[in-house]
């Protein structure tokens, strides 16, 4: 047998015992039933006592934030080496390292997760190299709030950052979206809230989306460059008006 021959019959023969072992693998995760877990594939780290958050590099993190009874945070192996946080009395800061901001790491959906029994603050800030980059950005990342339920919660959201809260219960929400810059900052509240009163400030090209949810008293402290969506209730509420 020409040895050619014999390198690629053992070629195949390593890869189909690969093959093998790998889906022996998968079966074994999925009597385990680990596709149920929504952790899978998770490194857990303790983060007790805070209900602040400082997002640092937010146009270039996607984060869940979530209620639950075990604080701390969740993220996939990637993100190791790449995400830094620290604890300052009740304030939790998540920022990139600075290899990872000057590489130009970015964190998608699914790879970190904040678990916390309350958040009743919330800034995020956004992250360039220099000018140049600045002049070409764009909003990035994305911040998700769901499940709390609370007297009150503060967002003050940076330009270049985005957040989407659903299935809330709050007394007020005060919301700041974007600053006076030339720089667009979003705010998306899904049908799925309930908020007694609500006062949004939008100092410049910020946007807000409010998708029918349940909010009882609004006010508005708008720029003549911001953009609000109405949809449902609030649009018919400012029809009757």
């Amino acid at each position: 047998m020409k040895t050619s021959t014999m390198f690629i019959i053992a070629a195949v023969v390593a890869t189909f015992i690969g093959l093998t072992a790998y889906n022996f693998s998968l079966k074994a995760s999925f009597l385990k039933g680990d596709y149920k877990n929504p952790f899978y594939g998770f490194t857990f780290n303790s983060v007790k006592d805070v209900n602040e958050v400082d997002l640092q590099s937010a146009n270039r993190i996607t984060i869940r934030i979530e209620k639950g009874k075990n604080p701390g945070l969740w993220l996939k192996d990637r993100l190791k080496g790449n995400l830094v946080w620290t604890k300052n009395g009740n304030t939790i800061k998540i920022d990139l390292t600075k290899a990872a901001k000057d590489d130009g790491f970015q964190i998608w959906d699914n790879e970190l997760i904040l678990i916390m029994p309350s958040t009743v603050k919330l800034t995020s800030r956004a992250y360039h190299k220099d000018k140049e980059e600045e002049k070409r950005a764009h909003i990035s990342g994305g911040i998700n709030i769901s499940g709390f339920e609370q007297e009150a919660m503060q967002l003050d959201l940076g330009k270049y950052t985005t957040a989407f809260l659903d299935k809330l219960k709050l007394g007020k929400l005060n919301a700041v979206i974007g600053n006076k810059d030339k720089a667009n900052a979003s705010l998306v509240i899904s049908s799925a809230n309930q908020i007694n009163t609500a006062d949004f400030n939008i100092p410049g090209e910020g946007s807000l989306d409010l998708m029918d949810p349940n909010v009882t008293k609004t006010h508005y402290n708008l720029s003549d460059k911001a953009t609000v969506s109405l949809n449902g209730k609030a649009l018919q509420a400012i029809k009757v008006n």
